[in-house]
């Protein structure tokens, strides 16, 4: 979908780009609040989030009816990977419409966690719920701030959300995490075999436990695990190469620290925003994991998806760039890449990729 159909469509949640490379505030003209208003919407529609939000600010300042302006505003800075800003500009009046508002307390949260102050993040996330369509989301990144804020009893408690198999799953990944991080191994394994034991578990979480044995030294029950999984997902990169480590007896992966296991959390519901082509959530889910873990090699493979998918070939190609020689996902991000530029015609730049 072409990012210019979401304006109208998606009036608070407008699919906007990485950051432009103009500062924001840089050469705005003095207008009137209306005549700043569609140039933010402009800007947007360019793909340019960062100068959109400048634009918003300013009409704000100006207008008499700042709300509005306001949340289109704390919107682009959330869109654009702008977290900290976000967090800051975030909607908290009575006059902001309560989507804005419920994305808003998660922006906080996220940044308060990102920032270290894992109470202030448990607060935001327990004080109130939040409701939908943030409430999958907010549910699994309570307990990882819980982890921050110190408290292991919170930090354990599987969250539960009533018919959210996406929390009942991943909440349970979670929960097998924080028994690792408390050395409760035996009931971090009753975790990780629940997830795992069916036919045709999910790659990712037959990797999660496998590493997990990796790391209580039973690296053959890894191999063993690895391998039932590769029957049904052949070819499966971090699959054949998590058993590749395991045969080898290199050293497995750390579990995650709580920012990890945070970024984590909140990539789950942004892959089924993705899935379910609700684009504009998935990115600001894929941002809010980003402020967490930066260097998630996923997450930028997903920004890059997105970006394209909205015309902005820029930010695509920034974000596929940030995948490095020896990950495993850097022949896939490459091929994106070179793509990228065989659709807009440069065949000589996308060749020079392919080389």
């Amino acid at each position: 979908m072409r990012l210019r159909s979401l304006t109208v469509t998606v009036p608070l949640f407008l699919l906007a780009a990485c950051a432009s490379a103009a500062p924001p505030g840089a050469g705005l003209p003095d207008r009137s609040s209306y005549g700043l208003f569609l140039a933010g919407q402009a800007a947007l529609n360019d793909g340019e989030s960062r100068q959109a939000a400048a634009y918003f600010d300013r009409a704000a300042d100006v207008s008499a009816q700042p709300g509005l302006l306001a949340e289109r505003a704390f919107t682009a800075a959330v869109l654009s990977g702008e977290i900290e800003r976000a967090a800051a500009i975030a909607p908290v009046d009575e006059s902001a419409s309560e989507g804005a508002k419920r994305l808003g307390r998660l922006v906080r949260a996220v940044e308060a966690l990102a920032d270290g102050k894992g109470a202030e993040s448990y607060t935001l996330l327990t004080e109130q719920e939040i409701g939908f369509p943030h409430r999958t989301a907010a549910a699994l990144l309570t307990p990882w701030a819980a982890a921050a804020a110190g408290d292991q009893q919170a930090a354990i408690r599987r969250p539960d959300v009533p018919g959210d198999r996406l929390v009942q799953y991943f909440g349970m990944l979670g929960q097998a995490y924080q028994f690792e991080r408390a050395r409760r191994y035996d009931e971090a394994e009753t975790d990780f075999k629940a997830l795992t034991e069916g036919a045709e578990a999910a790659p990712m979480l037959v990797i999660a436990h496998g590493a997990f044995l990796e790391r209580r030294g039973r690296r053959d029950d890894a191999v063993a695990l690895y391998d039932r999984a590769l029957a049904n997902y052949p070819r499966d990169t971090a699959l054949n190469e998590a058993r590749a480590r395991a045969l080898a007896r290199r050293s497995p992966p750390p579990p995650p620290t709580v920012r990890q296991g945070a970024a984590e959390a909140i990539l789950t519901p942004a892959a089924a925003m993705l899935a379910a082509r609700q684009s504009q959530f998935a990115l600001a889910y894929v941002r809010l994991a980003l402020r967490l873990d930066p260097d998630r090699v996923d997450a930028w493979m997903m920004v890059g998806d997105l970006m394209g998918a909205a015309g902005d070939l820029e930010a695509a190609r920034a974000a596929y760039l940030r995948v490095k020689p020896g990950q495993p996902e850097y022949a896939t991000a490459q091929s994106k890449l070179a793509w990228s530029y065989q659709g807009a015609d440069d065949t000589e730049r996308a060749l020079e990729i392919a080389r």
